[in-house]
């Protein structure tokens, strides 16, 4: 818990300008009230009819806030598993890539194996089955790279004309994203504004911040290259995010990149995240910037970020956001990687990764044009969820960050260190940040 924050049951209370920020998270009720009030609070929600004459409410709020409470049982308990019947895929199509980052958690560009054809092909056509079988009206496909789909660029042509001939023979819809390093040239730019719902583009800033951090293969700067891309998109009025990662050479000069964001491009989400040491990350290369300094540079930027109508967000700060798992790795993503393998997480696309054990549940085999799902370990990732995480259980963020990142928790659990994880401690501090904005702009 960080400091000053105090938890009665699901109520947490967050010092602030004298007062407290009284929240209660599965009801979302966001209250400022003094000392008296709050205890007040507390009894009255455990039956104190006293209390709640004092509180001076109505005693429907009470009930109110106790049925909300139970109505969440689908956070507060283990969710079913279901059938492996995926009606949405991610392809890691290449592990090759165009560009060598200092950081890169999938070490990108060691080798250039692509996924198969017909691998591809059965791939699709399994899933639009699962669509069609229970009566979707869409599939979606994402373009991912463990490398950048940029240098598999005739296979992402094939599988999206593939795509729609299936979609369109099914009678069903596809939507489709992306995830690009930059590296397009201008036909390839035309080609993912036609063809690709939404993108989101790797940049981490000015030339100077992205060059040092995000070189060729032969260390030659890629930003003008980027900045094409990005440019072309905005003549295209294309719908695309950037996605930058802080190292800590880039962590004090944050504001700096998102102004430069803001002046140059349309873009209206930028995704910031600091980097964590995975892949090529851990050879030293770079290091991730300090948390405290993270959390600073953060909040002045999206300050800077919210003068432009942009938005700016990190991951583990969504108070918008009720679940118990973080994301879809607990047992409900697909994606296959080039060799076929069937992973939960993106950031787990090697057997060779000492977390693929606990990511990877099995493959697609191309000659039986079908998915071997291993069921136990299937069911072991659906335990990846806040409820299974003690250090959690009387954060106020719980039902928010839901215990942060799979596979960055497990490294954190297998590199214990004294005090909070760094991303816990940024989640809690920007989560407070939206927690006060809402009291404020009440």
């Amino acid at each position: 818990m960080m400091d000053g924050v105090q938890p009665y049951g699901n109520i947490f209370c967050i010092p602030h300008r004298g007062n407290h920020i009284v929240y209660l998270p599965l009801p979302g009720v966001i209250l400022l009230a003094n000392s008296i009030f709050v205890n007040l609070l507390y009894h009255a929600l455990h039956g104190d009819k006293e209390a709640i004459v004092k509180l001076g409410v109505d005693s429907d709020f009470v009930v109110g806030v106790q049925e909300s409470e139970r109505m969440a049982a689908h956070l507060t308990h283990p969710r079913p598993l279901e059938e492996f019947a995926p009606t949405s895929v991610s392809l890691f199509l290449t592990n090759d890539c165009t560009l060598r980052c200092r950081y890169c958690y999938a070490d990108g560009g060691t080798n250039n194996r692509q996924m198969p054809w017909e691998m591809v092909d059965g791939i699709l056509t399994s899933v639009a089955k699962n669509v069609v079988r229970l009566q979707l009206p869409q599939m979606g496909v994402h373009f991912h790279g463990g490398g950048d789909v940029s240098a598999a660029w005739p296979l992402v042509v094939r599988t999206r004309k593939h795509l729609h001939d299936l979609t369109t023979s099914h009678q069903i819809k596809s939507i489709t994203s992306i995830g690009l390093n930059g590296i397009l040239n201008s036909e390839q730019q035309r080609w993912i504004v036609d063809n690709i719902d939404s993108a989101t583009v790797s940049l981490d800033g000015p030339p100077v911040i992205h060059d040092s951090q995000r070189p060729f293969p032969n260390g030659q700067a890629s930003f003008p290259a980027v900045h094409q891309t990005l440019k072309a998109f905005d003549a295209a009025r294309y719908p695309y995010a950037i996605r930058t990662t802080v190292t800590s050479e880039s962590v004090n000069h944050l504001e700096e990149i998102v102004s430069f964001f803001c002046e140059n491009y349309e873009v209206k989400r930028i995704k910031c995240e600091p980097m964590y040491p995975r892949g090529r990350g851990l050879q030293r290369l770079l290091h991730a910037p300090d948390a405290v300094t993270f959390v600073e540079q953060f909040r002045k930027a999206r300050a800077l970020a919210n003068q432009a109508g942009r938005e700016l967000t990190y991951s583990g700060a969504r108070l918008e956001v009720l679940t118990n798992v973080f994301c879809q790795a607990a047992g409900n993503s697909c994606a296959v990687t080039p060799e076929g393998w069937v992973t939960s997480c993106y950031e787990v696309l090697n057997p060779g990764d000492p977390f693929a054990e606990v990511f990877f549940y099995g493959r697609f085999n191309p000659v039986l044009q079908k998915f071997e799902i291993d069921e136990e370990r299937r069911k072991r990732l659906s335990g990846l969820s806040v409820l299974n995480k003690p250090f959690c259980a009387r954060c106020f963020c719980q039902w928010h960050c839901a215990g942060d990142c799979p596979v960055k928790s497990l490294h954190a659990e297998r590199s214990p260190s004294d005090g909070i994880p760094d991303r816990c401690y940024i989640s809690r501090e920007l989560t407070k940040d939206q927690l006060i904005e809402a009291v404020e702009n009440a």
